[in-house]
């Protein structure tokens, strides 16, 4: 290929890139949005009730996905490997957004045909992992490692995510550290009264791997010291049963006039800039949440667990709080935050300061795309070598 070509790339996308907010398909759009012009996406996908597709990600391809299941994922593994039997000769490189276990049959079509592929797992710990409950079953590890090997490429959210590409094959010199994009209007202006708003928010989906029940509960004791404390949460139910325990803690805790949620928004950074005071999350597991990093842009101090990348970005820029996940240490570190302005504020200044030089999603495109072609440019493996 020459370096005036316009590459092809396929991004493969089993989740959906609808227009709510979801986090695999927000960072899709913002990794990008600035290539335009400089590569040719072509987006395989899958399509969510209620998640209505965002147009500057129509996919070319698509299938109705649901709720996760290994007979969905199968599904979506021989769906997406014909997709690649049929387009071969159109991708120059694939892109698989989120490596789960239903990307091998896929990558072992891409091997057979030469094309390049690059994996990009979301969140450590998970069906990539050796570690993952998934990989304990006969074979996969092995067939994990094969398809690890074969990579062009892999980009981490984070070191733990890179340290588990390199135990799943892909050479250490092909892994490479990648930033969640943020966009530009999460640096915009922000309300001056926002620390007296004395509002959490939680951005992501409502599941159990995001921990939104222990949110409540952190609520529910801070409004005990003071009452007009609130919540907003801002994200899709992971199911149907996640929307019931939710509902259910809500009314058990006695918050149904403290919490404001919205499913589906266009505008995350208008709850961020100008509604909320501080940003919660305590995830069992994640890489780099998109949800952190649009926070310190949009300059709220956050509280944190210690998964993912999570840790460092908040120590490092000190920012915030890294908590184990307890309700009452947890609400000790948010009511220190919602306690002093003025430490509030230097929180807040910290964090924009530590997005700014980080996270914003034109330099991180760049990036990403150097080491995109360099992989591209590599010699591709087959399945027989």
């Amino acid at each position: 290929m020459t370096t005036d070509t316009v590459p092809t790339i396929g991004f493969f996308v089993p989740s959906g890139v609808g227009i709510g907010y979801t986090g695999p398909g927000v960072f899709l759009k913002r990794l990008i949005g600035p290539l335009r012009g400089v590569v040719n996406p072509r987006v395989y996908a899958g399509e969510r009730p209620g998640h209505q597709t965002d147009p500057s990600l129509v996919p070319v391809r698509s299938m109705r996905v649901g709720d996760s299941g290994p007979l969905r994922q199968l599904a979506w593994a021989l769906t997406a490997t014909w997709w690649i039997i049929v387009d071969h000769r159109r991708l120059d490189v694939v892109h698989f957004h989120g490596t789960y276990l239903y990307k091998i049959l896929p990558a072992l079509a891409c091997a057979a045909f030469r094309i390049p592929y690059v994996l990009v797992p979301l969140a450590a710990g998970a069906d990539f992992s050796l570690r993952g409950r998934s990989t304990r079953i006969p074979g996969i590890s092995q067939l994990v490692r094969f398809i690890g090997r074969r990579a062009a490429g892999g980009f981490a959210l984070g070191e733990e995510i890179a340290e588990e590409l390199r135990q799943g094959g892909v050479p250490a010199e092909h892994v490479h550290l990648i930033m969640n994009p943020v966009s530009a209007s999460f640096f915009q202006e922000t309300a001056a009264d926002r620390f007296d708003k004395q509002t959490l928010i939680f951005v992501g989906v409502i599941g159990k791997r995001k921990r939104p029940l222990l949110v409540l509960e952190i609520l529910a004791r801070l409004r005990e010291q003071d009452p007009t404390r609130r919540a907003i949460f801002l994200g899709p139910f992971a199911s149907p049963s996640d929307r019931t325990a939710f509902t259910s803690a809500v009314s058990e805790l006695g918050l149904d006039e403290a919490i404001d949620h919205i499913e589906f928004s266009d505008d995350v950074s208008g709850y961020m800039r100008n509604s909320s005071s501080i940003f919660v999350l305590l995830s069992e597991t994640e890489g780099i949440p998109g949800a952190l990093v649009e926070a310190m842009a949009a300059g709220l101090p956050s509280v944190v667990s210690d998964a993912g990348a999570m840790r460092d970005i908040v120590t490092e820029s000190n920012a915030g709080f890294v908590v184990p996940a307890d309700g009452d240490i947890a609400a000790d570190a948010v009511s220190r935050l919602l306690a002093d302005e003025s430490d509030w504020h230097d929180h807040s200044s910290r964090a924009r300061e530590h997005a700014e030089r980080h996270f914003r999603a034109e330099s991180i495109a760049e990036k990403y795309f150097a080491q995109l072609r360099a992989a591209m440019n590599a010699d591709p493996v087959s399945i027989s070598e």
